[in-house]
């Protein structure tokens, strides 16, 4: 959805642009390409009402995130195999957090933050370092776990 936000906001909230540069090129059947844009025209209304045309998420993305950094804090002391996960990633957590210098911000939300900012080296055809890699890897494999952890709770 970050991704998703900042198209958006590239494109100025510009629905026809978005439809023109890539709902256009998608592999969709017509009545498929007219939902995607009702989808797009939807959440760029959503984005304006509540004043994200800049920058920040939406209200729904943050709570998704919430939830996943209380399921986080709760695995942590209830799931061995998760305990396992978030070790692996412990040095590069600690790190990161370090270097984000934002005491608010939770490691779920670090990890999100990590995995965007690589997807942003890669799009760019930028360098991405090894040991950017390796830590990608980890805070993936965190996410990951916490994903399915989720979507099990969700689905109860």
């Amino acid at each position: 959805m970050y991704k998703t936000e900042d198209l958006l906001r590239a494109f100025e909230f510009d629905i026809e642009q978005v439809e023109k540069y890539m709902i256009t090129h998608l592999p969709l059947s017509d009545e498929e390409k007219i939902r995607e844009k009702e989808w797009y025209t939807e959440l760029a209304s959503i984005m304006q009402t509540e004043e994200g045309m800049e920058s920040g998420h939406l209200v729904e993305v943050q709570k998704i995130v919430s939830d996943l950094e209380v399921l986080h804090s709760n695995l942590k002391d209830s799931d061995q195999v998760y305990q396992g996960v978030v070790k692996e990633a412990r040095k590069d957590l600690d790190q990161y957090l370090k270097l984000a210098n934002d005491e608010k911000m939770g490691e779920v939300q670090l990890c999100l933050n990590a995995l965007y900012g690589y997807l942003l080296l890669k799009l760019e055809d930028k360098p991405v370092l090894d040991s950017q890699k390796d830590t990608v890897e980890k805070f993936g494999a965190v996410l990951a776990y916490l994903s399915f952890k989720y979507r099990g709770d969700v689905g109860n």
